[in-house]
């Protein structure tokens, strides 16, 4: 028999991770169902770039920001007042899929950021055509946007 040691940092990641997938399936059967067949938003951030300590956690990525969510609804369950968020500003280099959850600057809603889920990525002669949708919004967001328009995709949801 081969015994396994597990350190207290692996320990403590299995348990946010655990604590977090519990967290993320108490919303209704409906709801679940609803959801089972979404993208996922790419995974950004490598196991070995967080860091946890006994008094902090450390992630060694470069470019993140910090940021809250109003509670406007649209992307309930997933986000909503009080949470928080770290996102990562897009450049041109930026890779993304459907399923990730990004920032825009509107042309219809001014002075205002709308944070949605990418639907659909279709290309035309103008290039990238990012469809995005709120998770609870029946229809898509009626504008087209373009990677220009985009600020930051999220990386982490602080609940």
């Amino acid at each position: 028999m081969t015994s396994m040691t597990i350190t207290r940092e692996e320990l403590i990641i299995f348990a946010l991770g655990v604590t977090l997938t519990m967290l993320a399936y108490q919303f209704v059967p409906q709801q679940l169902e609803e959801f089972k067949y979404k993208e996922y938003p790419m995974d950004r951030i490598a196991q070995n770039k967080i860091h946890v300590y006994q008094d902090n956690v450390v992630i060694d990525i470069k470019d993140l920001e910090w940021s809250s969510y109003a509670d406007t609804g649209s992307m309930r369950p997933t986000l909503g007042a009080g949470h928080n968020g770290l996102e990562m500003v897009i450049t041109n280099k930026t890779r993304l899929k459907i399923g990730d959850i990004v920032s825009y600057q509107s042309n219809i809603v001014k002075d205002a950021l709308i944070v949605h889920r990418i639907v659909d990525i279709k290309y035309d002669k103008d290039g990238e055509l990012f469809i995005l949708k709120g998770d609870s919004n029946n229809d898509i967001d009626p504008e087209e946007i373009r990677r220009p328009m985009l600020r930051a995709v999220l990386v982490a949801i602080i609940y």
